[in-house]
């Protein structure tokens, strides 16, 4: 099982956290499968996935949430870990 934890910095707006949960659930959507964020921290996006995750997490963090103008500016920190 692969883990990805998106921490967003503390000082965040709350109508911008809710906008870029939006933005992170969206990314991690595809035509086979559908993650769920299973955070209950407002500050966190916590995605849990199989083998093929790993991959496929990667690219989503270059090609899909950073295209996004000004999300990255309140990224605190971006983790992945194989359990």
């Amino acid at each position: 099982m692969y883990t990805g934890i998106i921490t967003f910095k503390p000082d965040t707006p709350k109508e911008i956290l809710c906008i870029l949960h939006e933005i992170a659930q969206k990314a991690f959507e595809n035509k086979k499968v559908r993650l769920i964020s299973t955070s209950e921290n407002s500050l966190q996006c916590i995605f849990e996935g199989e083998e093929y995750f790993n991959n496929w997490i990667q690219q989503l963090e270059i090609f899909e949430i950073y295209e996004t103008e000004g999300y990255e500016d309140y990224i605190s920190s971006w983790q992945y870990t194989k359990s």
